[in-house]
């Protein structure tokens, strides 16, 4: 500590040495006796002031306090919270996700990522209890059946990885957990969308998800947000709910999993604006304010700190 401190507290002194000589022509520490000059000598106080300036940086620097306070601190917006993770901004929200997306659209056209099981059947996207069911049918009721031809479409070109029973007698083509299907244009809607399966469906066990699915469908997510040149990305918590996994779990692997991609692919940065669900301002988010705010905060100090070694 004392090391760390010499360098500084030498700066300090020698600048506290210059301010006092920019004031008084005569100093007698001795007998402490001051003579203060007619007017203040401009140099000593400029040299002086810098010295106490640079001091204190570097201490701050050293101590890791401008990270504390700077670039990583959480800050709070109209609709919840945000922070920079790498070169992105990172940005909680507190609401219903179609909303959120309609907000802050504008003229950019931003990614969607909603959450499906490895089927991606019927059950994701018509289903009003679920994330992907209720956005669609609010943003794109009269297109689902276009939407559903988009996504067969899509799933044509994957490799899928067999035959599973995701109901009692039922069984159907699953292309595995993790994996993401890309629409660029999807019909009715006027932004992508990422259908990520962040949850695996099995005949008398139901959905069940993990944070390794998470972290596949998030890496797939921020490729594509880089290779495309996206600016913005709105979801929701997925992998929470019917996926298994509580709130807290989902955010904290979300944003885990978005502080390995900004190392992985040396920073991407897309805005990614997380919607926590709260039915209406007066009702509970599905994470209280309080323990989201300090999820985003941990996992943006823990960012940092990897950066730098510490």
């Amino acid at each position: 500590m004392l090391q760390k401190l010499k360098f500084p507290t030498l700066l300090l002194a020698a600048g506290l040495l210059l301010v006092t000589a920019s004031a008084f022509d005569q100093i007698n520490l001795k007998e402490l006796v001051l003579h203060p000059r007619e007017t203040t000598a401009t140099l000593p106080l400029c040299g002086g002031t810098a010295l106490i300036l640079l001091a204190v940086l570097i201490f701050l620097l050293d101590e890791g306090l401008l990270r504390s306070f700077g670039s990583t601190a959480v800050r709070r917006t109209p609709s919840g919270f945000a922070c920079r993770i790498g070169r992105s901004r990172i940005a909680l929200h507190f609401g219903r996700l179609e909303a959120q997306v309609s907000n802050h659209s504008d003229d950019e056209t931003p990614l969607v990522m909603l959450p499906t099981n490895e089927f991606f059947d019927d059950d994701c996207f018509k289903a009003t209890g679920t994330a992907c069911g209720a956005y669609l049918r609010a943003k794109a009721p009269n297109h689902l059946d276009k939407l559903k031809n988009e996504i067969e479409a899509e799933k044509v070109k994957r490799e899928p990885i067999g035959q599973f029973e995701k109901e009692h007698g039922k069984s159907e083509t699953s292309y595995g957990a993790g994996t993401c299907l890309f629409i660029e244009h999807p019909p009715g809607l006027a932004h992508s969308l990422l259908l990520a399966a962040v949850a695996s469906k099995r005949a008398g066990i139901g959905f069940q998800s993990n944070p390794a699915y998470i972290f596949r469908c998030v890496e797939q997510m921020a490729t594509i947000a880089t290779d495309k040149r996206i600016a913005s990305v709105f979801m929701p918590l997925v992998g929470a709910g019917k996926g298994g996994l509580t709130a807290g779990a989902s955010l904290m692997t979300i944003l885990l999993s978005l502080s390995t991609m900004q190392r992985r692919l040396g920073g991407f940065d897309s805005a990614i604006n997380i919607v926590i669900f709260q039915a209406d301002p007066r009702s509970e988010p599905s994470i209280d304010k309080r323990s989201a705010r300090a999820l985003l905060g941990l996992a943006a100090s823990m960012h940092s700190a990897e950066k730098t070694g510490r």
